[in-house]
């Protein structure tokens, strides 16, 4: 591991990055926690005074573990980019040829069928495979495992059905249905548990060491601003991620650097072209949405639930992460994290050049 994890001291990082992470922690009105990966420069973290790094939480110096809902997505594609890297899964291979049943699970009416063969990984990843149910509900802990057959079949209400509504490659809609859906594919073609693969290719080669996928049955993972939300999220592949923002700054570092060798530069390419484009906007490509301007090509993901609202950001080819998560959900949440994420964003890319970050 290179100087990135060692460093730790603010007074390694540039002033001018410092001061404008703590002046908007400083000013911030509810619980919020920001992590700054910088190449050459280490891991800054930095909370508010309703959340402060050296509180007493799950994660190394006080980083608190949040429950990050969506940002499961662009982990599990960084899993199955590399999944595909080793031969051991085809982003191509239509779903049906690993999971024949699946159209039977998931209730395809006959007007649909012809359009199951082209229902893909690569197409459940970036949101083009024709599923349009966005998210699933939170359930409460406690009580039998559900699995994601059973989510696909519609167990959690007829508003989380994962109904085929177009045909794929058409249209981009996002969508969690068809984060299930690659769920139940890459378990079957490995013959591994999602969070067994996700722990081999993602959380351990990037040492994120605080991070965890899915909630078992009557295991409520904590939070770091009380413990006991009392509810978690069944549908791990679409939006089972906690973790820290420390962990998910890495993730983006390593990602937007060319990862060091966990997905070399071809396939992380692959994460990073532009798929589709969806009605707000975004290009998404495997897993994360993608918006180009003058910071560069910027790639991010946003979770959020009542308790937390948690953004990532990074920008293709700069050895960069930035995290922020607050401990509120709605509105005040997204108010809080999406500002600062940001001008630290803006910060670094227009001193990219000075402090050499760009190849």
């Amino acid at each position: 591991m290179d100087r990135l994890k060692q460093t730790e001291a603010p007074a390694d990082f540039p002033p001018g990055l410092v001061g404008l992470i703590r002046d908007w922690c400083d000013r911030s009105d509810v619980g919020v926690q920001v992590g700054v990966a910088l190449g050459g420069f280490g891991v800054l973290l930095c909370g508010s005074k309703s959340a402060p790094i050296s509180a007493g939480a799950p994660g190394r110096r006080g980083v608190g573990l949040y429950k990050c809902a969506s940002q499961a997505k662009p982990v599990v594609a960084v899993c199955a980019v590399r999944l595909a890297a080793e031969g051991r899964i085809g982003l191509d291979e239509p779903v049906v040829e690993v999971l024949p049943d699946w159209p039977e699970i998931a209730g395809v009416d006959e007007e649909r069928r012809g359009w199951v063969g082209g229902v893909t990984l690569r197409r459940l990843l970036s949101h083009t495979a024709g599923f349009t149910t966005r998210g699933f509900p939170q359930r409460p802990v406690g009580g039998a495992a559900i699995r994601a057959g059973e989510i696909l079949a519609g167990c959690l209400g007829p508003a989380s059905h994962c109904r085929i509504e177009y045909e794929p490659g058409t249209k981009c809609v996002y969508s969690g249905a068809g984060y299930v859906l690659a769920q139940m594919a890459l378990e079957a073609r490995t013959g591994r548990s999602l969070r067994a693969l996700v722990r081999e290719t993602v959380f351990e080669p990037l040492g994120m060491v605080h991070s965890r996928l899915g909630n078992e049955a009557g295991d409520e993972a904590p939070t770091w601003y009380e413990l006991a939300s009392g509810r978690y999220f069944p549908a791990i592949g679409s939006s089972g991620l906690y973790s820290t923002v420390e962990d998910l700054a890495v993730l983006w570092y390593r990602m937007g650097g060319g990862a060091d060798g966990v997905v070399d530069r071809r396939w992380t390419a692959e994460l990073f072209r532009p798929h589709s484009q969806a009605e707000n906007g975004f290009a998404f490509g495997l897993g994360f949405a993608l918006a180009s301007g003058e910071k560069g090509t910027v790639f991010k993901h946003a979770g959020w639930c009542e308790e937390s609202w948690v953004l990532a950001e990074g920008v293709v080819g700069l050895p960069f992460g930035v995290a922020a998560a607050a401990t509120v959900g709605g509105e005040q949440g997204k108010g809080a994290v999406m500002p600062v994420v940001s001008a630290v964003t803006r910060f670094v890319v227009s001193r990219a050049e000075t402090w050499g970050l760009r190849a």
